[in-house]
């Protein structure tokens, strides 16, 4: 079963009522505040009200008065990351969540990546502030051994760029019958970023997965 990823483009003296959208194709109505499905044929295309089961989406209105959406009973997937942030224009404050993996087949030091490319790290901006949580978890299917580790701190990127750790704590709440496995959080000053790394069994393959959370400020 196919899924449709869309980007959002505006366009412009088009009434999305009688618009007859692509086949398969999601479009958004702005003067109604729904989401349609194109069949390429029906003006206005078909209404999105819910999803499968007893799930739906409700409720679209202007964030002044109400929800700007309500879920009810569906589960949602966001790739990649998530973000939080308030409306000010000017020193913005944020809360954003990663999800980074990675495989490891021995005992070297391996980087969690958000992509399958790896080449996306978390960023850090610059004149920014974060508070950052981590939650690293490993597991050896051939061992059926676990491990858990978290982490909290602070990291600056000041105005002159640099990138400064000025404070870390870590929790192991288990490294491995043997103790043996580890995680640690690191920066990479040429992309400005935040690094997670993880150290598996030497002789298995181990599968990690880490949530990163940054509540950040930036001082423009």
């Amino acid at each position: 079963m196919p899924v449709q990823k869309f980007v959002s483009t505006e366009k412009h003296n088009i009434d999305g009522t009688t618009h007859v959208g692509d086949n398969n194709r999601v479009f958004f109505d702005v003067a109604t505040k729904t989401f349609r499905l194109g069949d390429g044929v029906t003006p206005g295309g078909i209404v999105i009200a819910g999803g499968g089961g007893s799930g739906g989406l409700t409720g679209i209105t202007d964030s002044t008065t109400g929800p700007v959406m309500v879920l009810t009973d569906v589960n949602v997937n966001i790739e990649n990351s998530l973000t939080l942030e308030s409306d000010q224009a000017l020193n913005p404050v944020e809360n954003t969540q990663y999800i980074l993996y990675c495989t490891t087949t021995d005992a070297t030091e391996t980087e969690l990546f958000r992509d399958a490319g790896q080449s996306l790290r978390v960023p850090l901006v610059v004149q920014s502030t974060v508070f950052y949580e981590v939650e690293v978890v490993g597991r050896n299917n051939t061992a059926g051994e676990v491990c858990a580790f978290t982490f909290k701190g602070i990291i600056d990127r000041n105005q002159a760029d640099d990138l400064i750790h000025v404070a870390d704590q870590k929790e192991i709440v288990s490294d491995g019958i043997n103790e043996n496995y580890n995680a640690k959080i690191a920066l990479h000053d040429i992309s400005k970023s935040m690094r997670v790394l993880a150290t598996g069994d030497a002789n298995s393959e181990m599968a990690w997965v880490a949530r990163v959370k940054l509540t950040q400020v930036t001082h423009t």
